[in-house]
């Protein structure tokens, strides 16, 4: 909004680096763990003061592809790596990036959902990335992830 037609341009424009990694790795694991714990469902048999017997699950051993692999991308990266997790990303060119077993090109998103399961989005909002996530992708997620 900051750059729509007629609006004033007095203002200089720039980024936050660096500062987001470390909240957005909190909220990502906040919901996986949540997802692996079975948190809600897991409350309201407390309410309803129901015996829930189910082993909990645990992230150790699932894959997370974390599509952008930059500054907030390679933070989040690096704090789920003590859980245990396999890391995989995704960056406008495949390259090596510790600490990810693979960062691969986005042409090869759907190749890499289709393998993991959970996919973090971190992606800016660009021309590039509009539209990405559409039915024809979300068709090549595991059914679990």
């Amino acid at each position: 909004p900051l750059l729509a037609d007629g609006l004033p341009r007095d203002y200089r424009l720039t980024r936050a680096v660096g500062i987001f990694g470390q909240v957005m790795a909190e909220y990502m694991l906040t919901y996986m763990l949540g997802h692996e714990r079975e948190v809600l469902s897991r409350l309201v048999s407390q309410v309803e003061r129901r015996w829930d017997d189910r082993p909990g699950r645990t992230l150790e051993g699932r894959k997370v592809l974390i599509v952008g692999t930059g500054d907030i991308g390679q933070r989040v990266a690096e704090f789920l790596q003590p859980f245990g997790v396999v890391l995989y990303g995704v960056a406008s060119t495949a390259r090596e990036q510790a600490p990810f077993v693979e960062v691969a090109a986005l042409a090869d998103l759907p190749r890499m959902v289709g393998q993991v399961d959970y996919v973090i989005n971190l992606l800016p909002d660009t021309p590039a990335t509009h539209d990405l996530y559409d039915a024809a992708l979300f068709k090549c997620f595991l059914p679990t992830a």
